[in-house]
């Protein structure tokens, strides 16, 4: 696995466990907590939009890190109930990634 993907997954599991202590406030907030993480470890500029917020994890479509280096159509991390406890997610899955 390339450094750059590497650091994308990595940024992307911190997004992930902002979006687990923040379901209550919204995908507003996850969004913006996601982008701020993403660009404050040197990958933006970020653009995302976070589709789906649930009990099974968070969906982002349309990613794009440093003005579209690196993109992905849709991001998925999954989650279940004890990962969370443990701070552990189930999976990542990219669709259309380059």
């Amino acid at each position: 696995m390339s450094k750059p993907r590497l650091l994308f997954l990595v940024v992307l599991l911190l997004a992930f466990l902002g979006a687990i202590g923040a379901w209550w406030a919204g995908r507003s907030f996850v969004q913006s907590f996601t982008v701020n993480q993403l660009e404050s470890h040197g990958l933006g500029p970020v653009a995302l939009t976070v589709a789906d917020i649930g009990l099974e994890g968070v969906t982002m479509t349309g990613v794009s890190l440093q003005d579209g280096a690196m993109s992905a159509e849709r991001v998925s991390l999954g989650i279940n109930l004890a990962g969370v406890l443990r701070g552990q997610m189930e999976g990542i899955s990219f669709k259309g990634a380059a």
